[in-house]
């Protein structure tokens, strides 16, 4: 283990000013005791306090983390402050905007590779938009979220493309409907694997169940509840289990429902993003009987570390006759439903209609009979 430290890169980094013993506290010419010792993560979580000594707000930032939870749980390899930033060479934040000085790509470099053959990585390589987005403008530097909830990725995109509403709008029907039940990579990224991810929600607040409070409300796995023959969850398992975890939360007297979003299956997919002249614009990718975008569907619930825990439906779930009042805020015309209902929705359009017709035709008639007594 190499125990020096180079002068040379200390001197050339955000701390030359700074006094060994300013980190390392307790040692003097006679006392050199030892340092934290035991396995990665408790060394980590040493260096970690203190760095906070002199970058609370940092530390504040990023106790919610993905990585400072899985740090925090014990997990092999999670990151703390000097795995990003390193404990001797520490760099100006401006390095760090850079593709070569972004560190995420150490412990993420397939997920790297794929940004970079994105638009924004292609972008950013050709030195002409500095402003096209590098890990930490989607992900934030410290307070890096998993991505189990939805309303987190479509905010990063908005953020960027304030003006992506209007513009869908010019040429999309109900765009906002569709930028809310379709996730930003199912349409630019055209190649990845899709998935109708259905999630637990409180009907008054909006708040999305997680894996842990349905265990601790079911005592115990998840997976069971929701498919207790082990061959795929059906509609009538989730419609059940919704029911059961209900009853098993009459305290906070909260009404559930089930929202379904298509996304993407796997997260690298979601950073293979093309140009918007590459992006699916036809209408029968998803509008269309036995469309693919439709195929496959999974209970999606969070993890305590923020990255979503999918649970796969049986093939057809979605045109199962119980998922129909189970499934809501989810319905691709022509595509997700039993055809009768495609015909209901039509009749009740076309009645709907026909009652506005005949309503004005009787006060027409009704106005000329007074006009003409």
């Amino acid at each position: 283990m190499e125990l020096a430290v180079d002068a040379v890169k200390l001197a050339a980094s955000v701390h030359p000013r700074h006094a060994c013993v300013d980190c390392h506290t307790g040692f003097t010419p006679s006392a050199h005791p030892a340092g934290a010792g035991g396995d990665r993560n408790r060394r980590t979580l040493a260096a970690v306090q203190i760095c906070s000594r002199c970058h609370a707000d940092k530390l504040r930032q990023a106790e919610g983390s993905i990585h400072f939870t899985l740090l925090r749980s014990g997990a092999s390899g999670a990151p703390g402050c000097t795995n990003c930033h390193s404990a001797h060479e520490v760099a100006p934040k401006e390095r760090f905007a850079t593709l070569a000085g972004t560190p995420c790509r150490g412990c993420h470099e397939k997920i790297f590779a794929a940004y970079s053959e994105s638009m924004h990585g292609v972008a950013r390589a050709s030195g002409n938009h500095f402003d096209a987005p590098l890990c930490s403008d989607c992900h934030r530097a410290h307070d890096v979220r998993g991505t189990a909830r939805p309303e987190l990725v479509r905010a990063a995109c908005i953020g960027c493309h304030p003006t992506a509403v209007a513009l869908h709008a010019a040429w999309l029907p109900n765009a906002t409907l569709h930028l809310g039940a379709v996730s930003c990579a199912v349409c630019h990224a055209p190649k990845a694997e899709r998935v109708v991810a259905l999630r637990l929600v409180e009907v008054n607040t909006g708040r999305t169940l997680t894996e842990r409070e349905i265990a601790d409300l079911l005592g115990g796995d998840a997976r069971a509840a929701f498919d207790p023959a082990g061959s795929g969850m059906n509609g009538l398992d989730l419609w059940t289990t919704m029911r059961r975890l209900e009853s098993l939360r009459q305290s906070s007297a909260e009404k559930l429902d089930i929202v379904g979003r298509l996304e993407v299956v796997r997260g690298i997919d979601a950073h293979r993003l093309a140009s918007k002249s590459g992006a699916v614009r036809d209408c029968e990718n998803c509008h269309t009987r036995g469309s693919k975008a439709f195929e496959s569907a999974a209970l999606t619930l969070a993890r305590d570390d923020g990255r979503p825990k999918r649970f796969d439906a049986s093939q057809g779930m979605l045109t199962d006759a119980a998922s129909v009042v189970s499934v809501h805020g989810f319905y691709a015309l022509g595509a997700t439903r039993h055809g009768v209902l495609d015909w209901l929705l039509v009749l009740a359009v076309a009645g709907g209609l026909m009652v506005v017709a005949i309503h004005l035709t009787f006060r027409l008639r009704a106005a000329r009979a007074h006009k003409e007594g």
